[in-house]
């Protein structure tokens, strides 16, 4: 294996744990806020008390987030494959 490939693989994984993480952390805050459990979302925001204004932003979040998940998966297969998509 090249110093290459370990490198590409390093960052390939390092990445995929990063992203990993985030999506991970969506998955919990979103099925929180869709129980009906107060305790539940409670724990995920911190123990703070949930006033009108989170649920706004909940939903801001949830319809940006889709849109952010579609890219990462993009932008990670860019990354790996690396096709040509421009010709000179």
């Amino acid at each position: 294996m090249t110093a290459y490939l370990l490198i590409k693989w390093l960052h390939v994984l390092f990445s995929v744990v990063l992203v990993g993480t985030g999506f991970g952390t969506a998955y919990f805050m979103f099925f929180a806020n869709r129980s009906d459990s107060v305790a539940a979302q409670a724990v995920v925001a911190l123990g703070a008390e949930v006033p009108d204004l989170y649920w706004r932003y909940a939903r801001r979040w949830e319809w940006l987030g889709c849109p952010a998940f579609v890219a990462m998966l993009a932008v990670f297969y860019l990354m790996v494959a690396k096709p040509v998509l421009f010709a000179n």
